[in-house]
Formats: C-alpha cells, sequence, structure tokens
C-alpha cells in the first residue's frame, strides 16, 4: 500500500492516471509544514535542556599586577684579609607593586671553606645569626634568623605587623647586614636562593624579578716591607716598625738584624701611616699615607733613626749629651747608642750631630717617586 500522501495516484508502465492536482499539491505543501515543524520543535527541546543544566563557574583570576611592578634583591662584595673581617649588605628593591609585601624570607648560601658568618649579636644561646635592618618601616618582626655554617646556608624572614604593605622603595632598602670571616684564601659566591620569597598582602607568595648574587674575596692580607737602619750601628734589631691605619688597630713587627721588615697590614685595604722607633734613637714616620692592596706587597725605601735620644724624650738635647759625657769611658748600656759596648767618642759625636733634633724624623718611603 502506497504512503498516504501518494494515495489516488496510480503508476501504470508510462501512464500515470491522477487525482485532481490541488490536493496533490495541499498534501505536499502539509509534508513540507510538518518537518519544518519537527526541526523547530527538535530545537526548542535542545535549548530546554542547555537552560535547566547549571550555568558554569568562572575560577577568580590571580590580582592584576601593574606592567611596571618589579621585585629584586642584591648582594653586596666584599673583600678580606685571611684570618680578618668584613661585611657585606643585602639590598631589596620594590616597584610600583601592588597589592605590597607584607613579608619577606631571603634564603642565602656560600661557600663554608672559604668564609663564615660571625655571629651578629654574640649570644651562643640562639646560634649565629646575621644583622636584620629595618625594612618595614611601620612594625617590623624578625620571625626566622639563621645560620648554618657548616652547611653555608643564611635563612633571614621579615613581616610587618602593623598592616602598612610595601608597594614600592626608594631604590634599594637594606635588609640585612653579614658579617664576615675568612677562612682561608679563595672566592665565595654569595648567591640568593630560588626559595627566596615575597608575601603580599593578598597572601601570595612571589619570587623576585630579579636577583643579583654577590662575591666574597678571601686574600692572603697586603703587606708594608722595608729597610731601617740604626745610625752608627752594624746590627739594625730591636727597631719597632708599626702601621697604622685610621680609626683602626695597629700592626707591628720588629726587624732583623739587617733591618729588614714586613709588616702584615691585617686590617685590609687602605692608606697606612709607618712609624719605625728604637731605644736611643729618633722615631722617624713615613712622609706620606701607603696605599695598601690586599694580597699584594708595597716596597718602601729605606730610613735611617738618628741617635743619641738617651732619656727616650723622642729629642736629641743638653740632657742627653750630660748623660753621656757623665758615663764616658764606661760600660752603660743607656749611655752606649750605639751599643759597642763602651760609652766612647763615636756616642758622644753621634749625639752631637743630632743635636736639636726630634722625632718623629720623616721617613721618604718613596724616595719622591709616586
Amino acid at each position: 500500500m502506497a504512503p498516504f500522501f501518494l494515495q489516488g495516484v496510480t503508476l501504470c508502465g508510462s501512464k500515470m492516471t491522477k487525482k485532481p492536482h490541488r490536493l496533490t499539491t495541499i498534501i505536499i505543501l502539509l509534508l513540507v509544514v510538518a518537518t519544518a515543524g519537527a526541526t523547530v520543535l527538535a530545537d526548542a527541546a535542545d535549548l530546554s535542556l542547555q537552560t535547566d543544566t547549571e550555568t558554569p563557574t568562572v575560577a577568580p583570576s590571580t590580582p592584576t599586577v601593574h606592567s611596571t611592578a618589579h621585585i629584586a634583591v642584591l648582594i653586596g662584595d666584599a673583600v678580606i684579609p685571611v684570618g680578618d673581617k668584613a661585611v657585606s649588605e643585602v639590598f631589596v628593591s620594590i616597584r610600583d607593586f601592588e597589592p605590597g609585601v607584607l613579608a619577606v624570607k631571603l634564603d642565602i648560601s656560600f661557600d663554608p671553606e672559604i668564609i663564615q658568618v660571625a655571629d651578629a649579636d654574640r649570644d651562643p644561646s640562639n646560634g649565629t645569626q646575621i644583622s636584620p635592618a629595618t625594612f618595614f618601616v611601620s612594625s617590623q618582626k624578625v620571625d626566622l634568623n639563621q645560620v648554618d655554617n657548616a652547611m653555608g646556608k643564611i635563612s633571614l624572614a621579615l613581616s610587618e605587623q602593623g598592616g602598612d604593605p610595601v608597594q614600592r622603595t626608594e631604590s634599594w632598602r637594606k635588609v640585612a647586614a653579614i658579617t664576615w670571616l675568612a677562612e682561608e684564601e679563595g672566592k665565595s659566591v654569595v648567591s640568593i636562593d630560588r626559595t627566596t620569597q615575597f608575601i603580599t598582602s593578598e597572601e601570595q607568595l612571589l619570587e623576585p624579578d630579579e636577583t643579583n648574587d654577590g662575591v666574597v674575596f678571601s686574600r692572603a692580607p697586603g703587606a708594608i716591607a722595608g729597610i731601617v737602619e740604626l745610625q752608627g750601628k752594624g746590627n739594625h734589631e730591636n727597631v719597632l716598625v708599626s702601621a697604622s691605619l685610621a680609626s683602626a688597630r695597629v700592626d707591628r713587627t720588629q726587624a732583623d738584624a739587617t733591618g729588614r721588615f714586613r709588616i702584615a697590614t691585617s686590617h685590609g685595604e687602605g692608606f697606612y701611616t709607618l712609624v719605625a722607633t728604637a731605644p736611643g734613637y729618633l722615631s722617624a714616620e713615613s712622609d706620606r699615607p701607603i696605599k695598601v692592596t690586599v694580597g699584594t706587597v708595597t716596597e718602601v725605601s729605606k730610613a735611617i733613626l738618628l741617635g743619641g735620644d738617651v732619656n727616650n724624650d723622642n729629642c736629641v738635647d743638653i740632657r742627653d749629651l750630660s748623660y753621656i759625657a757623665w758615663r764616658f769611658e764606661s760600660y752603660e748600656a743607656e749611655a752606649d747608642i750605639n751599643r759597642d759596648g763602651q760609652v766612647d767618642i763615636l756616642d758622644l759625636s753621634l749625639t752631637a750631630g743630632n743635636f736639636g733634633q726630634c722625632g718623629p724624623t720623616s721617613w721618604e718611603v718613596f724616595n719622591g717617586r709616586d
């Protein structure tokens, strides 16, 4: 049986018997409308299903950081004579950072065979520590301050307790100072570990955008070498030579029998004043500062100390001459200026030749050379 919309149409060979044309047209139109209606209903059903499903949620985005925001860490360099101390400082720079930094955790590594950290507070009960600076101006708390000299590790954590985050610093702001002890000659990189973090006011953990490691050089102390002779003597030992740096301790050494000396400048690089003294002689002082560089020896010109200062007041005067004259041809050591075992005309002549002079006399350390 033919479908309902072909009933009334008979096919026979090449001939076809037709019902009225209008009926056929109406049937075809009804078929088109039905098909279109089914499509519309299917689309409506799909739309209904989408409406009934739960609306997808979008995860909140992290706070937007300004395009010019920047956090950097820098460690300064240092040069230390072996056996001495020097300080390098740690700085942080924050630029246009929102929402701001409320805490800093620094992890630093160094070579413990070359350098060690000197305890900042000298209190062994709380371990070895470095010196934190005031990074958070409002209200700062030191949450962690620990040094492991065996492993070569430093950890420092600072936080802002007043709720005032740091969004920018004027140039570099100091975070800490580290006092190093030089163990042996060499070079140690002082590196900023990748575990260094900055915590924002929204509790984000951020790594610095830029790190600048420091270098600590441990070198043999600088030295000054030269010759000091005693006027009128063949043996020049017992001459005390000292080198002093402004606001620093004084380094001293004794010259040998030939007058040769070498004095280690343990306070490091700088400009030193050299002084030589001996009993019975006027002192001599360098006529200019002597520049000393760590790891080098600066050779200076020979100095001759003038004799005749019997009473060691650093002047040769009538009291010295009288003392020697009264002990002429004796064996008194104080009056025996040239230490030849007898007070004689040589001692008187030496003293008379320097009469009226006072020390310190000028020691031309470079003989006019720059």
